[in-house]
């Protein structure tokens, strides 16, 4: 029982993400989103890059994030 519960609960937080991120072939079957972040990246110029980081359990995702609050 608490495994369908966790499962669920894995499938929605799956489906979150990939609606934030607009990718909707995120959504697989044996998927599983494990942890978010941000990193900051000083180019040579010296200007300062943020970029959100996703982990899933079978890749990593990065982007930044555009004018209208999601991550492209």
């Amino acid at each position: 029982m608490n495994s369908m519960v966790y499962e669920n609960q894995a499938r929605e937080e799956l489906t979150s993400i990939a609606r934030k991120i607009k990718k909707t072939s995120l959504i697989d079957g044996d998927r599983r989103f494990v942890r978010e972040g941000d990193l900051v990246k000083r180019c040579r110029s010296g200007r300062l890059v943020n970029y959100r980081f996703f982990l899933f359990s079978d890749q990593l995702l990065y982007g930044h994030q555009t004018f209208n609050g999601t991550s492209s």
